[in-house]
């Protein structure tokens, strides 16, 4: 990966997203990109994102295959930081409910 350049091989930056289980960014050119691939994304939005996004919707027109995420209690524009506490604090929880499940399941 560091021998790319991903501002002149757009190319190879879509190899690298078409091997990606799921696509989780804010809203830039890799959430466009990612939806016009057909890749599963989340885009983390601000508490009042872009026209394009809406204002209460989870799905977008443009791509099917992108979940919308608001950050709570965000103004502005999300750092990075946000944007990874609140993506794997959503991670680890639909994990731990989709342990549960499997776990009553075998507990029949």
């Amino acid at each position: 990966i560091d021998d790319i350049d991903c501002h002149q091989d757009i190319d190879a930056v879509f190899s690298i997203m078409s091997h990606c289980q799921k696509i989780i960014t804010i809203d830039n050119s890799i959430a466009h990109f990612a939806g016009a691939l057909g890749l599963e994304t989340e885009i983390w939005l601000p508490n009042l994102p872009n026209w394009r996004w809406g204002l209460e919707k989870t799905k977008t027109y443009w791509y099917p295959s992108v979940t919308l995420k608001g950050l709570t209690n965000s103004k502005g524009v999300p750092t990075d930081a946000q944007i990874l506490q609140q993506a794997s604090a959503a991670m680890l929880a639909q994990a731990n409910a989709s342990n549960l499940k499997a776990l009553s399941l075998l507990q029949g």
